[in-house]
């Protein structure tokens, strides 16, 4: 995903598939409402570099504590 921008429908994805509600993603991402994932999700606001390679992170770090 890194080097394109993420979408709305694709960060939603990237969300749900962690089983995360929006206030849990907040929280990982270091954001203190729940709203600016809405906002993100909604296409209010656009997803920057930061948050894109934060996901990346968290996918990568999910999958190893998986095995």
């Amino acid at each position: 995903m890194i080097g394109k921008i993420m979408t709305p429908e694709q960060f939603a994805k990237w969300r749900k598939s962690l089983g995360l509600t929006q206030k849990e993603a907040a929280k990982a991402l270091g954001y203190k409402q729940r709203a600016t994932i809405s906002q993100f999700e909604n296409g209010f606001t656009k997803i920057s570099a930061r948050v894109e390679i934060l996901c990346d992170m968290l996918s990568k770090a999910k999958r190893r504590d998986a095995k």
